[in-house]
């Protein structure tokens, strides 16, 4: 669990990650501590810092994140294909920069402010 801003949340337990990492679905590297996936570190190592990773999913994917809220800074990058994604009740449809048309881009997501955006 975690506070902002005098509200509390609970920690996502990634389930559907979990089942594509065990599955075989992505190729997922991260560094972590508690209840996310990845090596696991102490937690006087990086003071602050929850989880830092990546993930490759090397085909098209049949299971998604369920909507959740990030603890701190979520950034991605996109290298090929497309994705939905979704910040404060809106939905942006994501395009990686090898694809053509509008939302080419590497997208943020900023925890509490809800802000999001595009660079590239």
């Amino acid at each position: 669990m975690y506070r902002s801003h005098g509200a509390r949340y609970e920690i996502d337990r990634c389930g559907p990650q979990r089942s594509a990492i065990e599955s075989g679905k992505i190729d997922f590297h991260a560094l972590t501590k508690g209840h996310y996936p990845g090596t696991r570190v102490p937690k006087n190592i990086l003071p602050g810092l929850n989880n830092i990773g990546f993930w490759n999913a090397g085909g098209a994917q049949d299971w998604g994140l369920d909507a959740h809220r990030n603890e701190g800074v979520e950034i991605m990058f996109l290298e090929t294909g497309a994705m939905d994604f979704g910040v404060d009740q809106k939905e942006f449809k994501l395009a990686s920069s090898r694809s053509p048309g509008p939302g080419n881009c590497t997208s943020w997501a900023h925890p509490t402010s809800g802000r999001a955006g595009c660079t590239g």
